[in-house]
């Protein structure tokens, strides 16, 4: 396992972020990239573990896994979840993005005998990779444009189903992404993305070859990041204009309660965690 800490990865990560909440239907918007870990390719289970705050203030855990998941996992991120919370005082949602059978993977646990916890999957296996390449392919030799749905396909192929090496359907992605006629966002969002793919799927031998093959520069990154981290500060203050403003820690600590509440989270754990009485608690 390596952390990345070098300026081009910190702000690619943050793009490759914000287009997987867009893809799985969370509102984009990053605020702060809390962990960006690429584990070695010879790992066993996990190649990425990814840790966000959002626009919205709270916070997302990103783990891809290349195996089918046990109960043990499924509790291993239960009890980071807590641990988060109680260290960082934020809450946390996890997401396990998996590039294994949907069939085999277990995506519950119990942590008392009478309350079992789901953590959400995105199965990128159910995606067939080779038909939604052929498809973009198709457009492209058709001066068809481009769109925000094939942009994310073109992202994330990588990790779904398809007959080649994940190593040469990323090479592949490159040379395609030199080809497309993009608009200039989507030109750097794609090769921003395309930075963390040749760091999960390129060997170190041959990344920096790859890397200036992507030809990305760092000036406009730091622009396009600026602007994200503006769009999503921006968006968390219409957020919070919509919902009233809420003053006062008592009404605070509900807010929070009531999040807890709905991600099951034991009573007895929420009035230890927020100080209020189990009344206050069952009438949110």
């Amino acid at each position: 396992m390596h952390q990345k800490y070098d300026k081009l990865s910190k702000l690619s990560c943050r793009i490759f972020a914000n287009s997987l909440l867009r893809f799985i239907g969370e509102k984009p918007g990053i605020r702060n990239i809390y962990t960006y870990e690429i584990y070695t390719p010879n790992h066993r289970l996990k190649i990425l573990d990814l840790v966000v705050e959002t626009a919205n203030g709270y916070c997302i855990d990103f783990e891809f896994h290349k195996l089918d998941t046990t109960e043990e996992i499924i509790l291993r991120n239960i009890q980071y979840v807590v641990n988060f919370r109680l260290e960082n005082g934020n809450l946390i949602k996890p997401y396990i993005i998996s590039m294994a059978d949907a069939e085999k993977s277990i995506r519950k646990a119990k942590i008392h005998p009478d309350l079992e916890i789901e953590i959400p999957f995105i199965f990128f296996k159910n995606y067939d990779g080779d038909e939604i390449l052929e498809k973009i392919k198709k457009k492209i030799n058709k001066n068809i444009s481009i769109e925000e749905f094939d942009l994310f396909n073109m992202i994330f192929l990588p990790f779904m189903k398809h007959d080649k090496s994940d190593y040469e359907i990323t090479m592949n992605l490159i040379d395609l992404a030199n080809e497309i006629d993009l608009t200039e966002e989507q030109q750097y969002q794609l090769k921003a993305c395309q930075i963390i793919l040749v760091d999960i799927f390129i060997p170190e031998n041959e990344k920096e070859k790859q890397l200036k093959v992507v030809n990305m520069g760092s000036t406009f990154l730091e622009e396009y990041e600026r602007k994200l981290v503006e769009d999503a500060e921006k968006k968390g203050i219409n957020n919070g204009r919509k919902e009233g403003k809420k003053e006062g820690k008592n009404e605070e600590k509900e807010e929070i309660a009531k999040k807890l509440k709905d991600d099951n989270v034991p009573i007895e754990k929420i009035i230890q965690y927020t100080g209020l009485s189990l009344n206050v608690i069952n009438s949110l």
